[in-house]
């Protein structure tokens, strides 16, 4: 065969050499995993209150997340992007109703790569697991706005008044001056009226209470071991 023709036969098969498909890439393996830049398992403290959060993921390659089918009081949401190898990945828990501790974990993994994370929620106080509004323990009985006895509550700028109303003996319980953004183991001071028959009996101008709960209608208010409030908003 000439020069020529080699030539020729080269230019005829090049194309045919350069539009062959390229072999399938695979996925790149993780060369790292970090969760709120921890790289090995660790735990997290749960409020009885529950939560809402996020867990920052930082990894360089795809990666995965599970938890348990009994866990049902945890749930995840969808991660979104938040930087190069960075995601946010929302999480709640939800509020511990129960008089017993638990305890579960969620597992992230990318290739050979796992950090498990590890939901520890404690029991609520024995105080909140008592729904029913009312004033407990108060001149040594309780007052408890259900049957007869109605409750109401005026919420004016920054703050409100709970009163509960017994109409059979026109007897009124107030608490007042009563912040309405409350957190939860906060102490605050508020005052405490009982008013008999149109003729105010008794005025405290201040009472220190703790905040022992807030949801979004009670309030679960300490003043010592013996006397308390629920408040319903």
């Amino acid at each position: 065969m000439s020069i020529k023709q080699s030539v020729l036969l080269l230019l005829v098969m090049l194309p045919v050499c350069c539009c062959r498909p390229k072999e399938p890439t695979q996925e790149p393996e993780a060369g790292y995993l970090l969760i709120d830049r921890q790289v090995t398992d660790f735990s997290k403290s749960i409020s009885p209150d529950g939560t809402e959060a996020d867990f920052k993921v930082i990894c360089d390659a795809s990666w995965e997340v599970s938890v348990p089918e009994d866990a049902t009081w945890i749930s995840i949401g969808e991660k979104t992007k938040s930087g190069k190898n960075a995601w946010t990945l929302p999480y709640s828990v939800a509020s511990n109703e129960s008089i017993y501790p638990r305890t579960s974990s969620i597992l992230f993994k990318a290739g050979e790569h796992s950090v498990q994370v590890t939901l520890e929620q404690g029991v609520p106080d024995p105080l909140t697991l008592n729904k029913v509004p009312g004033f407990y323990g108060i001149e040594g009985v309780n007052v408890i706005a259900t049957g007869s006895r109605q409750s109401s509550s005026f919420h004016f700028g920054n703050s409100w008044i709970y009163r509960i109303t017994e109409p059979s003996t026109l007897t009124v319980m107030a608490l007042g001056n009563i912040p309405w953004n409350l957190k939860s183991g906060e102490h605050i001071n508020v005052s405490y009226k009982v008013v008999r028959q149109g003729m105010e009996e008794m005025y405290v101008p201040s009472v220190d209470v703790e905040v022992v709960r807030v949801t979004s209608t009670l309030v679960w208010l300490r003043k010592n071991e013996s006397e308390y409030f629920i408040l319903e908003r």
